[in-house]
């Protein structure tokens, strides 16, 4: 064996196929939970108590309470795979679920799902994430080569894989850190000015993790998210949004940091 051949049996064991890696993310998150969490805005000092009932990535309810600048709001929120519902006025009303919308990552269970958040963020494209490198010829010994955007890295104390866009290691402009021993994600970088950590993994239903606490760095914010109150029902039943689910969260452009959080990532 040449010493390029051993080069290459050092960097699949480090970096195993992308899809494999995704898999494995998938098969770590729970199905069914029930929580409730707490964020806390800072420098803004406002504390926001949310409640989340969740069947799936595509099947989740948030009810949201919180004071600024004396000012209670209210909202109660049905969101599927794409579309999320409300209502406002007595009215129900639709719209699409904004793109940066991120608490169904502890709950992706399909590849394709993680495959298409990526996506959409601009962390990969579906070609990136469904390329698989062949062997051109039986004197090949590979199968795979790693990604050509991905590396080994750091994030939270642990060594992760690091899905990435930019001239790494010099500039990560967007990215993904996946803990190597537990495939839970560590890390996203959205883009330059919002960054989410995920810290604290606990074990619910006995075999799967979920984030306990998280922490987003925006540009002149951070909010600092923890749960609490997690359980795993048997069963959720969800009923319709009526007027008893009625928010007082308008969507109008206000600037406050918690308005803008609402409108930007749920």
């Amino acid at each position: 064996m040449t010493f390029f051949s051993i080069f290459l049996s050092m960097a699949m064991a480090a970096l195993p196929p992308l899809p494999m890696i995704l898999e494995r993310t998938a098969e770590n998150s729970p199905a069914i939970l029930q929580y409730s969490q707490t964020l806390e805005f800072q420098p803004a000092g406002v504390v926001v108590k949310e409640s989340w009932w969740v069947t799936s990535s595509r099947r989740m309810r948030l009810k949201a309470e919180f004071t600024v600048d004396g000012v209670t709001y209210v909202l109660n929120r049905d969101y599927g795979q794409k579309q999320s519902e409300q209502v406002y006025n007595l009215q129900k009303t639709a719209q699409r679920i904004p793109p940066q919308f991120f608490e169904h990552l502890n709950f992706l269970r399909d590849r394709g799902d993680i495959q298409q958040v990526l996506a959409d963020w601009g962390i990969a494209t579906s070609t990136d994430l469904t390329h698989r490198y062949s062997k051109k010829s039986p004197k090949d010994e590979f199968d795979y080569f790693p990604h050509p955007a991905m590396v080994l890295s750091r994030a939270e104390g642990v060594t992760s894989y690091l899905l990435f866009k930019g001239d790494y290691p010099k500039i990560v402009d967007k990215g993904i850190w996946i803990e190597q021993d537990k495939f839970v994600v560590r890390k996203v970088k959205m883009d330059a000015d919002t960054i989410l950590e995920f810290k604290k993994y606990i074990t619910v239903g006995k075999t799967f993790y979920f984030a306990n606490e998280r922490r987003l760095d925006l540009t002149q914010e951070t909010v600092h998210i923890k749960s609490s109150k997690i359980s795993v029902p048997k069963n959720i039943t969800f009923n319709a949004l009526d007027s008893s689910n009625f928010n007082t969260l308008p969507d109008v452009d206000k600037t406050h940091s918690v308005l803008e959080f609402y409108r930007r990532f749920r």
